[in-house]
């Protein structure tokens, strides 16, 4: 993939909150060819990342990766106007690209060992291939996150939370605290996720013991133990090493308090440092607390928030979902002698 075409499908990424969104934006640029270029695009409901790089080509194709578009992006999102125009400036500097006009090989003709040689390549800057182990690995994860349910006055609120001992969550401190007022009850419920028979489990409702509940709002983590030891549940084990921007990471979750998801597509990091962790990968309402996992199914966030987000020493503001790194959350439970 070109750099001028990761560039744009980046800033696409950061700017466009969905792919209805890029689809109105570039059917509203002055282009005669335009029902041309929308035939050229897949359907809005495949995933966001395939959608906006087929974007991406269809603009380069039809030469409309110029000023016009970097104007109506402006214009659109003035808060994010300086970002916008850097990229601008690096596409308008760029010119060690060469144009090729390879023909498909139904048109050249015989097919070569050579040619099928050229039809197995990787996809972009980094392989995703993954041992098949992955998904034993990640199932046998999943065991340890839980479905929770806090009590905040007569009200029941929804949450994600996960084993790192036979005793003890971690979750996102809001789920126990919120605006200074404490949860009054709060129960975990193990195993409620769908059967490989696609039926639903119940689950197992386990209660939280409240006056262990212990935590930090700033980085928003809390730990609280549950009354039972768990059996047979191997807990979660947080990362040593930092995520790094453009990493992957899945999220095993219970967004909107639906049995449990995994989140493994449109997957990737985009800003990392010691106190904040950002990335495209879905959640809902009812996923914070839940483990941001590593390609080693090693945690290396807690999930906690998502929307429009700042992203942090700049003024830019992007779409995108958060958590804290689990180095920090160690650092913060050692500090407070929780570990």
């Amino acid at each position: 993939m070109s750099n001028d075409r990761k560039l744009l499908r980046d800033l696409f990424l950061t700017l466009f909150r969905s792919n209805d969104d890029l689809y109105e934006a570039i059917d509203s640029l002055d282009y005669p060819q335009m029902p041309m270029l929308l035939a050229g695009l897949p359907a809005t409901n495949q995933s966001r990342i395939a959608f906006t790089l087929v974007a991406v080509q269809q603009l380069e194709a039809h030469a409309l990766t110029g000023p016009a578009l970097f104007d109506l992006l402006a214009a659109r999102y003035p808060a994010r106007a300086e970002s916008i125009r850097s990229v601008e400036a690096a596409l308008a500097g760029d010119s060690d690209e060469k144009e090729v006009d390879a023909g498909s090989l139904s048109d050249r003709g015989e097919v070569t060992a050579a040619d099928v040689e050229t039809q197995e390549k990787l996809m972009g800057d980094r392989a995703t291939f993954l041992d098949v182990s992955y998904l034993a690995k990640g199932a046998k994860a999943a065991r340890a996150v839980v479905k929770l349910r806090m009590k905040f006055g007569a009200a029941w609120y929804l949450g994600t939370a996960f084993l790192i001992s036979p005793t003890r969550l971690l979750t996102a401190f809001h789920n126990v605290e919120s605006e200074g007022a404490r949860a009054t009850e709060i129960e975990a419920i193990f195993d409620y996720e769908a059967s490989v028979g696609g039926v639903e489990a119940e689950g197992t409702r386990v209660a939280c013991l409240m006056d262990t509940a212990q935590g930090e709002a700033e980085d928003d983590w809390a730990v609280i133990d549950i009354d039972v030891p768990r059996e047979g549940i191997t807990p979660l084990t947080l990362a040593k090493m930092p995520a790094q921007a453009q990493d992957r990471v899945a999220i095993i979750q219970h967004p909107g308090g639906m049995a449990k998801q995994v989140a493994l597509h449109n997957n990737l990091v985009t800003y990392a440092d010691d106190t904040r962790l950002q990335y495209l990968t879905d959640t809902l309402k009812g996923s914070s607390g839940a483990p941001v996992f590593n390609a080693d199914w090693e945690v290396v966030a807690v999930h906690h928030a998502g929307g429009d987000l700042k992203v942090p020493g700049t003024k830019d503001i992007v779409f995108r979902n958060q958590g804290t790194p689990s180095e920090r959350v160690v650092a913060r439970m050692k500090a407070l002698g929780i570990v």
